[in-house]
Parts: C-alpha cells; sequence; structure tokens
C-alpha cells in the first residue's frame, strides 16, 4: 500500500472517521511491511495493539465474601444501641433543680437577646434601604416633570 494511503488513513484515524476494514488495514500496514522513515513513529502504536490482543489474563479470581452486615443485623444492632440510650440517657427520670431552670432560662434569655440584637441591626438597615428607595423616587418623579 502506498505511503500516502497510508498517511490519509492515519488522519481519518485520528479523527475517528475509519472502518473497521481501514483499522485492520493499517495494522497489517505496520506490522508486516517496511515502513518509511517519516512513520515509523506510528509503528509503536499499531504494533502495541496486535500484541496485546493476544495477551491472556491468567490469574485466578477469587470469590468475593459475603458482606457480615445485612440491613436486618444493621436494624437490630440500632434498635438495642437507642433503647440503651433511651434508659441510660433519659432525662425524665429526675426532676431538674430550681436553680438548673434558672440557668437555662438565664442562658436561653442571653440567646434570645444576641438574636434580637441581630435582627434590630438587620431592620435598621432595612430602613435605611427603605429611606433611600423614597428618596430615589422622589428625584425620578422630579425629574420627570
Amino acid at each position: 500500500m502506498e505511503s500516502i494511503n497510508i498517511e490519509k488513513l492515519i488522519e481519518k484515524y485520528f479523527e475517528g472517521n475509519t472502518s473497521l476494514e481501514d483499522e485492520a488495514n493499517l495494522r497489517k500496514f505496520f506490522t508486516t511491511q517496511e515502513v518509511p522513515v517519516h512513520l515509523e513513529a506510528y509503528q509503536d502504536l499499531f504494533g502495541y495493539f496486535k500484541t496485546k490482543r493476544l495477551e491472556t489474563f491468567e490469574k485466578q479470581v477469587l470469590p468475593t465474601k459475603k458482606n457480615v452486615f445485612t440491613f436486618r443485623g444493621l436494624s437490630i444492632a440500632a434498635s438495642i444501641a437507642l433503647l440503651i440510650g433511651f434508659f441510660i440517657l433519659n432525662p425524665f427520670t429526675k426532676e431538674p433543680s430550681k436553680e438548673e431552670l434558672v440557668k437555662n432560662y438565664q442562658t436561653a434569655q442571653q440567646a434570645l437577646d444576641l438574636i434580637s440584637e441581630s435582627l434590630n441591626k438587620g431592620a435598621f438597615a432595612m430602613a435605611q434601604l427603605e429611606e433611600f428607595d423614597r428618596a430615589k423616587e422622589m428625584v425620578f418623579k422630579n425629574n420627570d416633570k
């Protein structure tokens, strides 16, 4: 086969436009004939395909192990953990003291104060934006007249 035809086939090959017959011709050319010097770079590529096609996998594939944990076993373990946690960490077993109630109330009050302060900052910023919008509308109304 002429090297000009081979060069065209190589271009088609790298563009992805070759047929199986064209690719077989390329492999045959690069593995059986003397290759011109300017095409020797492609000889390894097509020779690789020919040699690797003959290789086979000879190692024995080991069977996979089944999972020890199944969904049923996992759900049983979760249920047991939930029951143990409920009986050990049950907050309803003792009545909180008055000091604990006062402390919890003060903590909640501080958290609500922080939230209120943040909301007030946001409300102040919104008020400034509303004032800006009113001033902008007045300017546009005066310019339209």
